[in-house]
């Protein structure tokens, strides 16, 4: 059970990017890419456009060919985000890690003065608007009509 979320609940760098690693390890390594593949493919996407795409992306395609999402990329931003986060903490060297982690923050359009609570709280806020938002989307697609059925 050691693979399980913690919230942070203070401003502890080591804390807050193993949060990170877990959500990332929940909202975005469960994708089942071959399943986007194929809804994809099925939507007439060629396949090659699909060839080297990682979860992220065929994820982003999908919600811009099945949800008629034309800022696919913009809407997508927060997890994008996290997936670089958690690459952040894992795999770049204390030199690399401000310039890294100043263009996360850049990317959700918060300044370098911030904390990394504080930061992850935004990152949280992001994440939960995109999936408002994805959440809209679905339901205008299921109702193209809304008003016909009052």
């Amino acid at each position: 059970m050691r693979d399980r979320y913690a919230h942070p609940l203070v401003n502890d760098k080591n804390l807050i990017f193993n949060a990170y690693s877990k959500l990332n390890k929940i909202l975005i390594e469960n994708f089942n890419k071959e399943e986007l593949k194929k809804a994809l493919k099925n939507k007439g996407v060629d396949s090659s456009e699909l060839k080297n795409l990682g979860s992220l992306k065929l994820f982003e395609k999908f919600v811009e060919k099945f949800l008629d999402c034309k800022n696919s990329h913009n809407l997508m931003t927060p997890f994008f985000v996290l997936y670089d986060l958690r690459i952040l903490n894992d795999h770049l060297t204390e030199t690399n890690f401000e310039v890294e982690y100043n263009d996360c923050k850049k990317r959700i359009g918060i300044s370098n003065g911030i904390n990394y609570y504080d930061f992850y709280k935004i990152v949280l806020q992001s994440l939960i608007k995109t999936y408002e938002k994805l959440n809209e989307l679905v339901n205008s697609e299921a109702d193209p009509n809304p008003s016909a059925s009052i």
